[in-house]
């Protein structure tokens, strides 16, 4: 990493108190933190935007306090995590309220994606939403940088390695089908389809854990367990037999299902879960929607020559597309064609 790169992380307790009040209006929670960074960020941070030569804005939020910061010739890049009025649209329309928190969302997205020198999308269907969407063109100055995964870190484990996961995490199953998922909208939304098939299989032969804050306010069931949130998840990914992502809404690609493929776990996902992602259904991931969650699971936990096929093109897909460094260089590589570096 270069010597001249500075990161900076604008932490607030105002703009932490604001996600507690704006909730309930379907905002997202950092949407103030742009707003409080201009009353209270500090002289080092003034300083350090104002002297360099190109910034990246992470999410809409702060660009408009970053612009303000810049010298006039800086260059300011956009980094888009998902089409955020898409992912607030379908909150405002599950819950019937939000209308007007959602034309703020709306206004503030597109400004920064207007004005911004470079926009980084994580696929080509949020370039399709921000067009759609919001009507903005950036086709012209947007580069695809997807999500990715830290292929050294996580790695698959050996049967022997699972088993010991297992028998450390306390979990007597034979066989363990893992849910990891944070308190987002979309993944408490995808809990319910775990719950559809709950007590359908003996505990004896499957448990089934769902691991984060998405499972928080839930009690376990039958075969199904929550964890709530833990500092490390990966020993549950060495434990894992099966991967679920059943996720039927959100924006952006999936996280969890890359840390899965980079873990060589066979993963079940719906088509929204392996959404922007080069995945082929039968090859890397079975794919299909959660009507069939129960019959993939049979399969997987008796078909051993479709879970091995599926466990190692899976890993090798991560390592070959997802790694963080292939992506860190082709991201090098766009600015430099573009002149920003």
């Amino acid at each position: 990493m270069s010597s001249r790169y500075e990161e900076m992380q604008l932490l607030h307790m105002p703009s932490m108190f604001s996600s507690y009040l704006l909730s309930p209006r379907l905002l997202p929670p950092d949407f103030l933190i742009g707003k409080t960074a201009r009353i209270m960020d500090g002289y080092a941070a003034r300083e350090a935007i104002r002297h360099a030569e190109l910034i990246q804005v992470e999410h809409p939020w702060l660009y408009n306090y970053a612009e303000r910061r810049v010298s006039s010739n800086a260059k300011v890049v956009l980094s888009t995590h998902n089409c955020e009025y898409e992912l607030h649209r379908q909150a405002a329309s599950r819950f019937g309220k939000g209308r007007f928190s959602l034309q703020m969302v709306k206004k503030a997205e597109r400004y920064a994606l207007e004005r911004a020198d470079l926009v980084l999308a994580v696929s080509k269907e949020d370039l399709s939403d921000f067009d759609k969407e919001l009507d903005v063109d950036i086709a012209h100055k947007s580069v695809i940088v997807p999500n990715g995964v830290d292929t050294t870190a996580t790695t698959p484990a050996t049967s022997g390695e699972r088993k010991a996961a297992k028998h450390d995490l306390g979990i007597t199953s034979e066989n363990l089908a893992l849910f990891i998922g944070s308190r987002h909208a979309p993944n408490v939304e995808a809990i319910a389809s775990i719950l559809r098939i709950a007590g359908r299989h003996n505990k004896k032969t499957l448990s089934i854990v769902v691991v984060g804050s998405a499972g928080e306010g839930f009690r376990d069931m039958h075969n199904v367990s929550f964890i709530g949130h833990v500092d490390d998840y990966r020993p549950y990914l060495r434990a894992a037999d099966v991967a679920l992502n059943p996720v039927i809404s959100g924006s952006g690609t999936s996280l969890k299902t890359l840390e899965y493929l980079a873990a060589g776990i066979p993963v079940i996902s719906t088509p929204f879960g392996a959404r922007g992602l080069e995945i082929e259904d039968g090859q890397h991931v079975l794919v299909s929607d959660n009507s069939k969650l129960e019959e993939n699971i049979d399969l997987l936990i008796s078909e051993e020559d479709l879970t091995r096929r599926l466990s190692s093109n899976g890993r090798q897909l991560a390592v070959d597309v997802y790694d963080w460094r292939i992506i860190g260089s082709e991201l090098t590589q766009a600015l430099k064609r573009r002149g920003l570096v």
